[in-house]
């Protein structure tokens, strides 16, 4: 369609909620000669979503790729702690692969990380409606000196309704989010009327519910209130699905239904249509389906009631 991609914002889902995206960095370079700047969402590249690699839901399909396969890693986004979107192994890799890496989490998770061997000045433990700024030097870049602009990456944690633990005996313990990432370029020139302009903006809504239940007409009202802050977006993640189910469910001829059964923590299709516009995102990509559940069929429900839904 004539973009052009050096100048455009990309996003590559990685599957379940993992999602790789890339800014074009402008006027600047890394050390290793690149020009774009890499964030790594919710990863998880594990056969099984749970504690061991034998227990938990199981991949219906396999990772598109491997952490070594990763183009690039400057940052690391966790929106919470549950198995399917903090996974050992995968931060393990990620952490030998890209050392130099940053974290991102929310309150309460930052000790998990740093117990990897993970540096805590690498480590950086947000509240809702927190943010923190970082030049791109801050990320081994370099300003080029032609460059008009210096360029600031401010990351916000922001709300979501859902929840957290790792166990029986931790739950609700550590915080949940989504997480905001906004381009600032500030101008060097001091005459100019306004010093800041915002080049690109990326929201990532983690998991979360949207009503108390499939069939309340009572909504959450943090989704419009994120639009308001940081709307509109070039791109957002949403997920659209309660993320799987175990195996068994499906061999026993079982099958769960979001119509049935509470959805406070979890959308459904309808639900991330509702949040793509109250965030007024203007590229939406579903996530959060199809990759650990039980059979193809459940793996095509989200697809096919979406499709019905817009």
């Amino acid at each position: 369609n004539g973009l052009n991609r050096e100048r455009s914002i990309i996003g590559t889902t990685l599957g379940h909620a993992g999602v790789i995206t890339e800014f074009p960095l402008e006027g600047t370079r890394s050390l290793e000669g690149g020009k774009s700047f890499w964030v790594v969402y919710d990863p998880i590249f594990s056969l099984r979503a749970g504690p061991t690699q034998y227990t938990g839901p199981k991949r219906l399909r396999p990772p598109p790729c491997q952490v070594a396969d990763l183009p690039g890693c400057d940052a690391v986004m966790i929106s919470h702690n549950h198995y399917d979107h903090l996974d050992l192994s995968t931060i393990e890799a990620i952490f030998k692969k890209f050392p130099k890496a940053r974290y991102f989490v929310p309150l309460g998770n930052k000790g998990w990380i740093c117990s990897l061997g993970v540096p805590q000045n690498r480590v950086h433990e947000l509240d809702w409606w927190q943010n923190t700024e970082y030049s791109v030097q801050d990320f081994r870049y370099t300003i080029t000196q032609n460059a008009n602009d210096s360029t600031i990456l401010r990351f916000t944690c922001v709300p979501a309704q859902h929840n957290s633990g790792r166990g029986a005996f931790d739950q609700g313990n550590t915080l949940w989010c989504g997480w905001v990432i906004e381009q600032l370029l500030v101008s060097k020139y001091e005459a100019e009327i306004s010093h800041t302009k915002r080049k690109g903006a990326i929201y990532h809504a983690g998991d979360t519910g949207y009503r108390r239940t499939s069939k309340s007409t009572a909504i959450c009202p943090i989704f419009k209130e994120i639009g308001q802050k940081f709307g509109p977006f070039d791109l957002s993640f949403v997920p659209i699905w309660r993320g799987g189910s175990l195996g068994f469910i499906s061999y026993l001829g079982l099958r769960l239904s979001h119509d049935n059964i509470p959805s406070a923590l979890h959308l459904t299709p309808a639900d991330a249509i509702s949040i793509h516009n109250d965030v007024l995102s203007r590229n939406t990509v579903a996530v959060h389906f199809g990759t650990f559940v039980g059979s193809e069929n459940e793996s095509l429900e989200a697809i096919i009631e979406f499709n019905k839904r817009r």
